[in-house]
């Protein structure tokens, strides 16, 4: 086949909406699918038989319509458990991300962080230079034996919490992007907690530094899908501080 046909093509993602759409299909109809295609053969079954009675052939032909009926009677019962399974998948995960989400408002020590991450990143914004940016400190107590220093740390391990569900494939990019991104990277992308915490203890932050960059790639094509939409392709990045994601590129 050639190559381009194919260029630009998500084969995989459209394999799956394919194979979707079929299984909901299934799901909805099977009964009266089954039903139509197992008439048919009957008729088919019995169409032969008046009409060549005699002929050797018509044996092979009948086990081999019966093959057929049983094939397409499994391959229905299989898209129905698929597509149980999906759907359970789903409620399952909305279920999670939902728990996650009140585990971390109802968390007084991370709303905190993320409160001070916030007016960081603000100020950030209104930063003038790369100097002024350079001179801004995380309005957080951050001494080794602080509280605040431990709340901060907490913020971090929810974080690496939803990174290890998201690499293990658990969760999806797409189902917590609104509601977590913005969390994930004024945390990663603030200097202060890349030099204090994320630095010196990488060990304890892998899963992040994986989902970073897989999150980055995301963010990146979902920017470039809504400047085309647009039409504007000066719209600003949907990364808080992206420059500072350099440091997770030195840091392979």
């Amino acid at each position: 086949m050639r190559k381009g046909i194919w260029k630009g093509m998500n084969v995989k993602n459209v394999t799956g909406k394919v194979l979707n759409a079929i299984c909901a299909l299934l799901k909805k109809y099977t009964v009266v699918i089954v039903a139509i295609v197992g008439m048919l053969v009957v008729i088919a079954i019995c169409v032969l038989d008046s009409i060549a009675p005699r002929i050797e052939l018509w044996e092979t032909v009948s086990i081999r319509l019966n093959k057929v009926l049983e094939f397409l009677l499994a391959y229905a019962a299989i898209a129905v458990v698929y597509a149980e399974i999906r759907q359970n998948k789903q409620i399952s995960e909305a279920q999670l991300v939902k728990e996650l989400n009140s585990e971390f408002i109802n968390n007084e020590s991370l709303v905190l962080i993320e409160h001070k991450l916030e007016i960081y990143y603000s100020q950030y914004l209104e930063a003038q230079s790369a100097e002024e940016r350079a001179e801004l400190k995380l309005d957080l107590n951050l001494d080794r034996e602080s509280y605040q220093r431990q709340y901060l740390v907490n913020y971090l391990v929810h974080l690496e919490a939803v990174a290890s569900l998201v690499n293990a494939n658990i969760l999806r990019l797409n189902v917590i992007n609104e509601l977590v991104a913005y969390r994930f990277f004024i945390a990663m992308n603030n200097p202060d907690i890349q030099r204090l915490e994320l630095g010196p203890y990488k060990d304890y932050y892998m899963g992040c530094y994986k989902l970073h960059k897989k999150w980055t790639k995301c963010m990146h094509k979902l920017e470039k899908q809504r400047r085309k939409e647009s039409g504007n392709n000066n719209l600003p990045g949907m990364i808080p501080m992206e420059e500072n994601g350099k440091f997770f590129e030195d840091r392979k």
